[in-house]
């Protein structure tokens, strides 16, 4: 769980490489909602990309034209957050 609002990853996400994937036993094809984990600083977010659902579709929106990277907010490379 992402508990941004308190400051539980963003500490973590300003001075350390995070990503997040879904459980190994889980085995249908369906993607968690990734807004989430990009809002609380997580870089990289596994997505089932086979699928066309919305999770792929916000990320082909944040993502497109970008060469694969898109920096962070302001407010979480900021020093005083780490």
């Amino acid at each position: 769980r992402l508990l941004s609002e308190q400051g539980g990853w963003l500490p973590l996400t300003a001075s350390q490489l995070v990503r997040t994937y879904p459980s190994p036993t889980r085995w249908w094809s369906s993607n968690s909602h990734p807004l989430a984990a990009w809002r609380a600083g997580v870089q990289m977010v596994a997505l089932n990309l086979q699928t066309n659902d919305a999770p792929v579709q916000l990320h082909d929106a944040l993502f497109r034209g970008s060469g694969g990277y898109v920096l962070k907010p302001a407010a979480l490379r900021a020093p005083d957050r780490a």
